[in-house]
C-alpha cells in the first residue's frame, strides 16, 4: 500500500541548534532543495531537525514497558505519522538509520495504525546518547500487547539520527 501525506504546513526554517535528524527521500522540501554532490550525482531533498524544531511538531506522551528499560517508563516525543506529514513524504517504507549505523526498514503503516513516536525525553528530561538518546522510536507496546513482539522491538531503533522514505 503506497501511503502518501499532504500537509498545509509551511516549510520548516532552518535548524538552529546541533542536527538531531535528518528525514530525505520521497518527501517534498523547499528548504534543503534536491542537489547535486560533487560528482554531480542527484541527491533527493532532505530536511533537518535540531531539538527545538522536532519538538514544535508537537508533543504526546507514551507511558510503557520496554525489553531494555525496567518498569513503565514515561517517553514524550513527537509522532512520527506528523513528522511524515510534514515533510509530506509518500512512501511505504522508512529506512531509519542509528548513530552506531544499525538500520531497520519500518512500514509506514506502522506510523498510521499505532502511536509510535520518536522520543526526545525520557522521564521529562532530554534524552543522552547513552541512555539511547538523543532519539528513540517507542511504540506504545502498553497500550496494544499485541506490538510485544519480536518484530516491533526490532524497528524500536535507539540513537536515532535519519530517516529515509522509500517510494
Amino acid at each position: 500500500m503506497q501511503l502518501s501525506f499532504n500537509c498545509s504546513a509551511q516549510q520548516p526554517a532552518l535548524p538552529e541548534g546541533r542536527v538531531i535528524l535528518t528525514v530525505s527521500g520521497a518527501i517534498e522540501s523547499s528548504v534543503d532543495a534536491a542537489s547535486s554532490d560533487a560528482n554531480g550525482v542527484a541527491q533527493p531533498p532532505t530536511v533537518s531537525f535540531d531539538l527545538a524544531m522536532l519538538e514544535s511538531l508537537g508533543m504526546i506522551k507514551v507511558a510503557t514497558e520496554t525489553p531494555w528499560t525496567t518498569g513503565i517508563i514515561e517517553f514524550e516525543g513527537v509522532l512520527v505519522r506528523d513528522l511524515l506529514d510534514f515533510v509530506k513524504a509518500d512512501g511505504k517504507t522508512v529506512k531509519a538509520a542509528a548513530l552506531d549505523d544499525y538500520v531497520v526498514d519500518i512500514p509506514v503503516e506502522d506510523f498510521l495504525v499505532h502511536d509510535v513516536i520518536i522520543a526526545t525525553r525520557i522521564k521529562g528530561k532530554p534524552m543522552r546518547v547513552r541512555e539511547n538518546g538523543p532519539l528513540w522510536i517507542i511504540y506504545p507496546w502498553n497500550d496494544v500487547p499485541d506490538l510485544r513482539r519480536p518484530h516491533f522491538y526490532s524497528n524500536s531503533i535507539w540513537q536515532l539520527n535519519s530517516l529515509m522514505v522509500l517510494p
